[in-house]
């Protein structure tokens, strides 16, 4: 039987010193029917020659060049508009995938499944340093998968997408370079918010998900990781809870009231921070039953 093509898409911007690496593990599958295509976001560093030595060398690997930055989400629509699997992988340009994890995530997908999830490593220059698989695993309701992403998220569900193999038509329809928001954020900058919307648009359309038990995604840290500097100063926060509060809005219209109860914690617990999300939630009760179990738990 033949093998359905899966795209590995990888947007990337000066990482000349990693993506070798990262082009490398989705090179490496065990699963043969791919294509790894890189778009490069007019990096300022070595990285365009170094991908065009690369691509010499295999003819799967298919890179493509921006003429100008159009910023961080903006080049993750520009590389999945390039696919032509029907499932796709978008992988950071600084995080790796083992050899089997496109093997093992297309053999687990069925028809009502939104996207097969593995397990994730992280991991830094000594090594491994966490593994997880979320206390999750196997075929998923989507409402188990709300009611811990969407809230507190004590077994830490991942907000990258690097971990996950997705329709390809999915994917490219739920990256969104603007999200609504009274706090100014361009989300286009960082890709923190639009990055789990990639799994709750997806999840709305399916009534489960699927976690594999195997750690097969590793996710770098380093001192230039997006989210390592972003931490350093105010934090990403308030970014997730507006791509949560947009989604919730207009896919889970009944979820508003335990939102809003979070969401005054977090504005006490950070100190004003939600003050505007708040206000936009003027018109939402709050569900206050909600509010003191979270504070029982």
């Amino acid at each position: 039987m033949s093998q359905p093509l899966v795209s590995i898409c990888i947007p990337s911007y000066n990482r000349a010193d990693l993506i070798e690496e990262t082009i490398s593990s989705a090179l490496a599958q065990s699963y043969h029917n791919v294509e790894v295509i890189v778009n490069d976001n007019c990096s300022t560093d070595d990285s365009w020659p170094l991908l065009e030595s690369l691509a010499a060398k295999d003819v799967r690997l298919k890179i493509f060049r921006n003429d100008s930055n159009l910023g961080a989400v903006r080049n993750w629509q520009r590389v999945m508009a390039h696919a032509t699997g029907k499932y796709a992988l978008i992988l950071w340009s600084d995080d790796l995938v083992k050899d089997t994890f496109v093997e093992k995530c297309v053999a687990a997908f069925e028809d009502d499944v939104a996207f097969v999830m593995c397990g994730v490593e992280e991991f830094s220059d000594q090594g491994v340093y966490y593994s997880s698989n979320f206390g999750m695993q196997g075929k998923v309701q989507k409402e188990r998968y709300y009611d811990q992403i969407l809230f507190k998220n004590k077994n830490g569900l991942p907000v990258s997408p690097s971990c996950a193999l997705f329709r390809t038509e999915d994917l490219r329809g739920c990256i969104l370079d603007v999200i609504p928001n009274a706090d100014g954020i361009d989300f286009n900058r960082t890709g923190a918010g639009p990055d789990v919307l990639t799994f709750l648009i997806t999840s709305a359309k399916y009534p489960y998900i699927k976690v594999l038990p195997d750690h097969l995604a590793l996710f770098r840290s380093h001192p230039s990781s997006i989210t390592v500097m972003e931490n350093k100063s105010a934090g990403l926060k308030l970014h997730y809870d507006w791509a949560k509060y947009h989604f919730v809005k207009n896919y889970l219209p009944g979820y508003l009231p335990k939102l809003k109860a979070i969401t005054w914690i977090r504005n006490y617990r950070y100190k004003g921070v939600f003050k505007n999300m708040l206000a936009d939630m003027r018109h939402i009760r709050t569900d206050f039953l909600f509010m003191c179990s979270l504070f029982m738990k």
